[in-house]
């Protein structure tokens, strides 16, 4: 029995295994002392780590002996599952042990999570314990993120120079969904050290660290993939050597350090609004309302929402009154928000003609839609705003989206053409009669109210008390 795992330590993704004991072990390399211990673990699964992985369809790359940080009791690790040996009895303590590890490009490492996502069984007698299969989640936000188009590009410090990068943009329930990954990841997926590193104590790399290394590398790999190659060699500026940087496989940019470090302090003063409003205690929302008569306007309001108290929504119409006791309510460390309203706004403005006009009031607060209107808010605008961290509260049968137009027909035989069909020759069409009908959701609507609901030529329009999508291709097809 092997159970593969895997932890994440200065952007390189290692896998390692356990084998049950009493299997043959094979190793290369040889261990390394340390003044904690350091011998390799009993359990460590050695060159059947590469033979797994070839059976998985995966070439394996050079192995290489790592120091691993584990639970111990007496003079033994603690295997992770009773499938590998039986845990000894007695009191535990971290301590080093040598592990065989298999460092993983992102090509393969993409392959592995593929494989574990649905079930911990690879392949006969190959197991995904719980620190692999950890990471698949944490790939499909990444991916989430790239489709989103939710990366920007930037430039980071790379071994003595400088590199282009694509980094990750988190925001709204995107940061929540980061922080409760970073709280259910295994410890045993950070408790690799290099085996030449000689700590007397493990590593002490905090979760989220890790977890957002892992995921700006993720994200770079995955936003560069598919992209035309630069191959050129000399550029006319270094703005265009940067850009080529973003499509190269490495973006390793070439030229004096001086030059690269003014770049991204430039680009770093690009990117402040976005990393201001990032790290802002407040978030913005947005809330469409609908009419309360018919002849209403439909409503987009703004509410402001504490970061630290999610349950917390205030309108912006009485954050801008609010004075005293209720407005220190609001107030988080020396950000005003007031200040934060208006700078989130002005942000907002570029996505949608609505706020950028509603921000000639003294004190902006909501803006006014018709159906046609709210319709595009609906299907156009509220995609861009959650996309760039916003808020956004729909109404609930707009996020069902049940209430769809649907036709049907109905035939009924009548009795006595059934009974006289053999022997007439009378057509299919004198038997059978069709009765069609038409349904939005649940509710079936007569040809009239059709015929009323297509006169309307509006996307949304209010159906016995209830508002629902209609497509106008779709209502010409039912009326036909």
């Amino acid at each position: 029995m092997l159970l593969l795992h895997a932890a994440y330590l200065n952007n390189t993704f290692y896998l390692w295994g356990e084998q049950s004991v009493g299997a043959p072990v094979k190793r290369r390399g040889r261990p390394v002392r340390q003044g904690g211990g350091g011998a390799f673990s009993p359990y460590d699964a050695g060159t059947s780590l590469r033979a797994a992985l070839t059976t998985l369809g995966i070439t394996p790359p050079a192995c290489t002996p790592m120091t691993l940080w584990l639970p111990t009791i007496g003079n033994t690790p603690c295997p992770s599952s009773p499938l590998i040996a039986e845990t000894p009895v007695g009191e535990a303590r971290l301590a080093p042990w040598q592990v065989t590890a298999d460092p993983l490009g992102w090509e393969a490492m993409t392959t592995l999570l593929a494989a574990c996502a649905e079930q911990p069984v690879l392949a006969p007698g190959i197991i995904a314990a719980d620190d692999l299969r950890y990471w698949t989640p944490v790939l499909r936000l990444a991916a989430a993120l790239v489709l989103r188009q939710q990366f920007l590009p930037g430039i980071v410090e790379h071994e003595g120079g400088f590199a282009a990068r694509w980094e990750p943009v988190i925001a709204g329930e995107d940061a929540a969904r980061l922080a409760a990954l970073a709280a259910a990841m295994p410890a045993v997926a950070r408790a690799l050290g290099h085996a030449d590193a000689h700590a007397d104590a493990p590593p002490d790399i905090p979760a989220a660290s890790v977890l957002e290394a892992f995921l700006a590398g993720a994200v770079d790999t995955l936003a560069r993939a598919g992209g035309k190659v630069d191959k050129r060699t000399k550029f006319a500026s270094l703005h265009e050597q940067w850009l080529a940087g973003l499509r190269a496989q490495d973006g390793r940019l070439a030229g004096e350090r001086a030059n690269w470090r003014h770049f991204a302090g430039e680009l770093a003063r690009w990117r402040t609004p976005l990393a201001l409003s990032l790290a802002a205690p407040y978030r913005l929302v947005f809330r469409l309302e609908e009419p309360a008569e018919d002849a209403d306007p439909w409503q987009v309001r703004y509410l402001l929402q504490p970061v630290d108290d999610p349950s917390l929504l205030a309108p912006a119409a009485e954050v801008w009154k609010a004075r005293g006791k209720k407005a220190s309510v609001w107030q988080r460390g020396d950000t005003s928000p007031r200040d934060f309203l208006l700078a989130a706004l002005g942000t907002a403005a570029a996505l949608s003609p609505q706020i950028e006009a509603s921000l000639h009031a003294a004190q902006p607060a909501a803006f006014a839609l018709d159906s046609t209107g709210a319709f595009q808010f609906l299907a156009d605008t509220a995609p861009l705003l959650e996309g760039m961290g916003y808020g956004v509260h729909l109404p609930a049968w707009w996020t069902r989206r049940g209430a769809k137009l649907r036709l049907a027909a109905r035939a009924k035989m009548t009795g006595s053409k059934r009974a006289s069909a053999k022997s007439s020759g009378i057509s299919l069409d004198d038997i059978v009669q069709f009765q069609w009908s038409v349904a939005v959701g649940d509710e079936e609507v007569s040809l009239a109210e059709l015929q009323q609901l297509a006169a309307m030529k509006s996307p949304l329009v209010k159906l016995r008390g209830q508002w629902v999508e209609l497509n106008q291709d779709d209502l010409r097809h039912a009326l036909k």
